[in-house]
């Protein structure tokens, strides 16, 4: 009778052989030591806490667990289970510590010690800064930030102290949360530098807004980081004076998408472009390589927006691209054309039209890169424990992971990655390395942490 354990040695045999096993298995093991060697992971696995009262599984096993959970973009915590159960996490804590179950986890998440999980984030971004991450990202030498708000997840049948709610016309009622997160755009790494979750309402008539945390998350980004930032990018949710001036307050300017047509601003910069050529012109390739045509109008010293305590230059870009596209099977060629509209506090003399031009595109990596990546692989949208505690805490957890990943591969080895690879078949293959190649991967993610577990 064959035994049930020779068919896994034969699959551990195979994978190990195969180029795909051997490089993921190095990948796994140079991440590891790179995370530890730079960013202080392992001193990260010995100072994780929680506020479990003599538990068996302590928090450096949690928080191993947790981690690599998120850097191998689990689902749900059921996931997290069937990964334990079939070895994914063995090589990542040594063999005398026994290994969490997803009931445990949530357990912990629920009491998890926030100040020390952000105290670690704002480690990496100090050592990110540190090594001029921020400027070599830069656009034309202006380090930007975009910011933008996300709904996580809603529900009808549960409520914790701090959802927010949203009531429809059924008299049916929406609990959700929302976070507004600042992400460096415009290069490779594309980290994110902070997050606020958004608050409930506190005897006022509404929930807290995206304005309002935008204005703390950029006076705490200023406070904890210094200058990391040279221009926050934002959507027209955003063109607020309040949050104008938070920017200016942390040194700042900002690039601000508009669409409000009837604001004052927007009716006289449209009076002085209506009778004049554009300002300059110029031919790029979008992310699909067609030719786009750009004509710009630029003017600035604008006062009509009396909220606002600085003049601002309004941009008007009108961008002609040529592509084809496929009607009743034959190929057409076409020309999309789009209006957009730009205020910002960069006078013309730091930064010509063609620069803020780029620095308003850019904003669209917190969605493209950011958002997307959080939501479709890292699974940013789905209620792991509807506890605050514990939905702050994975959200910490999943953010750790995405920066330490972006570094990883984007900022220390970008000529080693294969371009035509997804980052995401990357990640699976390092998944099942853990499983099938030896690595005694613990050595390193525990080097300095095994004396508190």
């Amino acid at each position: 009778m064959q035994s049930v354990a020779q068919p896994l040695e034969e699959v551990q045999k195979i994978f190990c052989r195969t180029p795909g096993g051997k490089k993921a298995g190095r990948l796994i093991q140079h991440f590891t030591q790179y995370a530890s060697k730079v960013y202080g992971f392992s001193q990260m696995v010995r100072q994780a806490k929680d506020g479990r009262k003599q538990p068996r599984i302590k928090a450096p096993a949690i928080f191993t667990v947790a981690f690599f959970g998120a850097f191998f973009c689990m689902e749900s915590m059921e996931q997290m289970d069937r990964w334990q159960k079939t070895g994914v996490f063995r090589q990542l804590v040594p063999k005398n510590i026994r290994l969490p179950s997803h009931d445990t986890v949530r357990q912990a998440l629920m009491k998890w010690d926030l100040k020390e999980q952000r105290k670690q984030h704002n480690c990496v971004i100090q050592r990110y800064k540190e090594q001029r991450g921020p400027q070599k990202e830069s656009i034309n030498g202006w380090r930007v930030t975009a910011i933008d708000g996300v709904e996580l997840f809603h529900t009808k049948a549960y409520r914790c102290p701090e959802c927010l709610t949203r009531e429809h016309r059924d008299k049916t009622t929406d609990y959700y949360h929302a976070v507004v997160v600042a992400q460096q755009v415009g290069g490779n790494a594309n980290l994110i530098y902070d997050w606020e979750m958004r608050k409930p309402q506190d005897g006022v008539d509404k929930d807290e807004g995206e304005t309002t945390v935008a204005q703390r998350l950029i006076r705490r980004m200023a406070e904890t980081y210094g200058k990391i930032t040279d221009v926050y990018t934002l959507d027209a949710l955003f063109a607020k004076a309040p949050v104008i001036h938070a920017a200016l307050d942390a040194g700042a300017h900002v690039v601000v998408r508009m669409k409000e047509e009837r604001r004052r601003i927007m009716k006289e910069a449209n009076a002085c472009f209506a009778n004049r050529l554009p300002d300059s012109t110029w031919e790029e390739r979008d992310g699909k390589g067609n030719t786009v045509y750009v004509q710009a109008w630029d003017e600035e010293g604008l006062a009509q927006w009396p909220q606002v305590r600085v003049p601002m230059r309004i941009v008007k870009i009108i961008r002609h691209t040529n592509k084809t596209v496929i009607e009743a099977n034959k190929e057409v060629f076409v020309t999309d054309v789009v209006e957009r509209w730009i205020a910002t506090t960069c006078s013309s003399e730091k930064a010509d039209t063609q620069t803020i031009a780029q620095i308003a595109a850019a904003r669209w990596d917190i969605e493209n890169i950011g958002f997307r990546n959080l939501k479709t692989f890292n699974a940013l949208d789905h209620c792991f424990v509807h506890d605050s505690v514990a939905i702050k805490a994975m959200i910490g957890f999943q953010v750790l992971a995405f920066n330490l990943k972006r570094l990883f591969f984007f900022h220390h080895l970008p000529a080693s990655r294969h371009r035509d690879v997804p980052l995401r078949y990357l990640i699976d293959e390092m998944r099942e390395a853990t499983r099938w190649v030896s690595l005694h991967l613990y050595r390193w993610v525990w080097e300095w942490g095994l004396s508190t577990a």
